[in-house]
């Protein structure tokens, strides 16, 4: 175990400011990738816990932190202060690190901040709230999710590249029907989605082909339970 002095904190800087900072989570660089060190969603885990098992920093160290590198994320058009309006938290796996900028998705090396990748996006602004990561199966590599705009887009972890054969044109893009600009949640085969205008509706897609597999409005509409005169 690395001696505890020489934790790294990795902090995400968007301008000349820094504005986010991921502690805990790279303390000790690869020496914590496993289930301890990974942060593999927004919230960590299902349960939103937002809670790190590592020790590496604590109340008698933490004083004692230097920034390592920072990365800019450019400003999101939707925020009007300095800090850019970023409101997403890192996703690290397998030794990666993965964020979200304005315009795209990239894959950083977590000590250093080396770029391993990245992808723009043009469909749409990148939501300034994360992305999701699944770790794949037998038949599929992992994979991140974003959503740009009323896109969802799946992107290959390991490179960065659209994933070939998710949506109806096969373009690694689905069309969600509405904006959501928030952070996609996995659950088992599934990524979930909301959104950020009327009526208000949960959705779950297929994460290896990006088909529809059901959608819930929370304001029932015509014909549907609960609606006047069903």
């Amino acid at each position: 175990e690395r001696n505890a002095m020489r934790t790294r904190v990795v902090v995400m800087s968007v301008l000349v400011v820094a504005v986010a900072c991921v502690g805990a989570l790279l303390a000790q660089g690869r020496a914590a990738v496993g289930p301890d060190g990974e942060w593999p969603m927004y919230n960590r885990d299902l349960a939103g816990t937002r809670y790190s098992p590592l020790r590496q920093i604590n109340t008698t160290n933490v004083s004692q932190l230097k920034q390592a590198w920072s990365y800019k994320l450019g400003a999101h058009p939707s925020a009007g202060s300095i800090t850019g309006g970023s409101e997403y938290t890192p996703i690290v796996v397998g030794g990666r690190m993965y964020v979200t900028t304005n315009t795209s998705v990239a894959a950083l090396e977590p000590e250093t901040g080396r770029e391993l990748w990245r992808a723009d996006l043009p469909a749409g602004q990148v939501s300034r709230r994360g992305m999701a990561f699944w770790p794949g199966d037998t038949n599929a590599p992992p994979r991140v999710f974003v959503t740009a705009g009323n896109r969802l887009v799946a992107l290959d972890a390991a490179s960065g590249r659209p994933v070939a054969g998710f949506g109806p044109d096969e373009n690694g893009q689905v069309n969600m029907g509405q904006t959501y600009n928030g952070s996609p949640t996995i659950y088992k085969d599934l990524v979930f989605v909301g959104t950020n205008s009327a009526p208000g509706a949960l959705r779950a897609f297929d994460v290896r082909r990006g088909i529809k597999r059901w959608e819930f409005t929370s304001i029932p509409q015509a014909g549907q339970p609960g609606r006047p005169g069903h």
